[in-house]
């Protein structure tokens, strides 16, 4: 393969001669004028693919770089003698020739563009590319070192430039990074020596380190300190120098323009926040200013209580003290007490003497006392419940307090007034009323409820049992039950064998077979009466017996042995004996029975004697003997 390169068309034409020629010399040779023709025309053909098509390219060595940034370019396009190449760079340009070296000083995206023309036939061609140029970040300083003594302070300050961090060397070993733009740098050295300070700068992959920047530090020496660190207002604070060399005068400047020459020296702060100290000092070597700082913190406890303060309501307590953020303790002068902020507590009525105390971080304290007076709520006296017909309407009263509101206000005349006429209609209606007192603010209530009484609807009143059957002694409840929950009357009869003749659902214990008839009524009257009747068929049928065997082992079933039966009016006697003829027990209650135990002790498996004497409903006195066997 032949490599042609750029001019691959001039070097085509040439390698073409020989063949053209040959075609152009072919029989008939001596043809003159086909030679001049084709003379001409491989002249016309080297002319045009010599000078070829017209292009602008170029290479780049780096595309991002700090500023200064020295880029590069290289020439990659048309070539040769007849060929003009104008480069831009940004605003600057055009600068000629093939390649450059170009240094770009101002940040940002950067153009390069290269125009090529074609000298012979105009032709021109264009490229741009970007570079990206990002700033750096000088990195000079301006120092304050008037008070470069030890423990003084040396202010550093930086050029305003965007970064991303820095680097402050400050020569006695020590390497402080600072984030962003911070400009400012405070510093403190311990001994006397000259110290080289030097200053880096980061933004993005750019930075820059400054030269170096002697500090001598000399003079005096002293430190001081104070206490408490964690600084209370009204509390008082000591100051203490601690001279090292040649220290032979000094002065305080504690704030709130307060100057002391004593050491050591104490200050009371009526202010609250920063407050800056300096001690000067002074000697043969010079003199220097020790700088620091302390925060003074302030604590207020207060609080209030809710309205109103009433007996058996909630009393909020609002905490408002300074700052928010704090320890607490209540003493809540019921014999409690609380670390809530703000507690919420039930007391009866009396007075309370309430105590905060608080502490904030710092243990600055403060406490509040306050006396709280709890009041009686005001006495409510209420009408009782009242039923009514359809239609009707009642009087409701109740008296106490200064004003008064009734709900629901639904079927009143005026939900206000002391005695409002009630007259509800569809349903029976709860009243409550609120009573108030109006120098303590404290409210009371009670309820009342107006019955509107509904009529007799068939079915709505259920009984049971309407006709059973027991045997003479036995007792049966008949039940009786209103759906509609209405105030109603009862009239039972006849009125003997039963508990009640007015109630409800009455006990009875008829002797013979008895038709009990019951009619109900409305209290009220307002409509007409309903009747029942519930029929006993009463069984004369008598037996007095115990079981056979019961084992009191005191598993719940069959532990106790007790006489059973029908007809029984009244147990007379009812005794055990064991195999010696010893009496192991005896009551006369039908209810009781034997447990097994004697003396405390559980009996000996076996077999006992037993005699039952009672009394029947037809009045005879029936006795029966026989045995029963304890298992165990």
């Amino acid at each position: 393969m032949i490599f042609l390169g750029k001019h691959a068309p001039c070097r085509l034409a040439i390698l073409r001669y020989p063949i053209i020629m040959k075609k152009l010399l072919s029989p008939p040779i001596g043809n003159y004028l086909n030679i001049i023709t084709g003379l001409f025309l491989f002249l016309f053909l080297l002319q045009l693919n010599c000078n070829g098509q017209t292009v602008a390219d170029f290479t780049l060595d780096d595309t991002l770089g700090c500023t200064p940034f020295t880029v590069t370019c290289t020439n990659t396009g048309s070539t040769g003698a007849n060929y003009e190449h104008e480069w831009y760079f940004g605003s600057t340009g055009p600068i000629s020739g093939e390649d450059q070296v170009y240094t770009f000083y101002s940040p940002g995206i950067q153009d390069i563009k290269l125009i090529v023309t074609n000298t012979s036939t105009s032709e021109k061609d264009s490229l741009t590319k970007e570079v990206t140029v990002i700033l750096t970040p000088p990195a000079s300083l301006t120092i304050d070192s008037t008070n470069a003594c030890v423990h003084g302070i040396v202010e550093f300050t930086s050029n305003l430039v965007s970064r991303d961090s820095s680097h402050w060397i400050m020569g006695d070993g020590t390497i402080i990074r600072s984030m962003g733009t911070v400009r400012n740098m405070s510093y403190s050295y311990s001994a006397h020596g000259t110290y080289n300070v030097q200053h880096i700068t980061y933004y993005g992959e750019c930075s820059d380190t400054s030269k170096l920047y002697p500090i001598v530090v000399d003079g005096p020496i002293a430190d001081f300190s104070f206490v408490p660190e964690a600084v209370c207002k009204g509390a008082p604070v000591e100051f203490t120098m601690t001279p090292d060399f040649d220290v032979t005068d000094f002065s305080w400047e504690l704030g709130e323009g307060d100057v002391q020459t004593v050491n050591p020296a104490t200050h009371v702060y009526d202010t609250i926040g920063y407050i800056g100290i300096n001690l000067n000092i002074s000697g043969s070597t010079g003199s220097c200013t020790l700088k620091d700082t302390l925060y003074i913190y302030e604590v207020i406890a207060e609080f209030d209580f809710s309205v109103p303060q009433c007996h058996q309501q909630p009393v909020t307590f609002t905490n408002t003290s300074m700052p928010a953020n704090a320890s607490w303790f209540w003493d809540l002068g019921n014999g409690n007490t609380s670390t809530a902020k703000s507690p919420v507590v039930t007391y009866v009525s009396g007075e309370y003497t309430i105590i905060l105390s608080m502490e904030n971080s710092q243990g600055c304290t403060d406490t509040l006392e306050k006396l709280l007076t709890v009041n009686e709520l005001p006495t409510i006296n209420i009408s009782g419940n009242s039923v009514i017909c359809p239609g009707e309407a009642a009087y409701l009263e109740v008296d106490g307090g200064d004003i008064v509101t009734w709900s629901p206000e639904t079927g009143l005349d005026d939900p206000n007034s002391f005695e409002p006429l009630a007259s509800p209609t569809g349903d029976s209606t709860l009243y409550t009323a609120t009573i108030t007192d109006t120098l303590t603010h404290c409210s009371n209530s009670d309820e009342v409820m107006v019955i509107l009484q509904e009529g007799f609807i068939t079915g709505r009143i259920f009984t049971f049992p309407a006709d059973t059957s027991i045997i003479i002694g036995d007792t049966v409840v008949l039940h009786v039950y209103d759906t509609l929950a209405r105030e109603l009357s009862y009239q039972w009869t006849p009125d003997t064998w039963i508990s009640c003749s007015d109630c409800s659902s009455p006990t009875v214990q008829p002797l013979e077979t008895t038709t009990y008839t019951l009619i109900v009524s409305d209290t009220n009257q307002c409509f007409l009466s309903e009747s029942f009747d519930f029929r006993i068929e009463v069984r004369e049928e008598y037996r007095i017996g115990i079981p056979d065997a019961f084992t009191p082992n005191g598993d719940q079933i069959n532990d106790i042995i007790k006489v059973d039966g029908w007809g029984i009016k009244r147990l007379l006697e009812f005794r055990i004996y064991n195999r010696w003829g010893n009496e192991v027990f005896a009551t006369d209650d039908i209810n009781t029975g034997w447990d097994g135990y004697y003396e405390g002790k559980l009996q000996m498996t076996g077999t006992y004697v037993y005699m039952i004497k009672a009394e029947m409903w037809d009045d005879q006195i029936t006795t029966i003997n026989g045995t029963f066997t304890l298992l165990r």
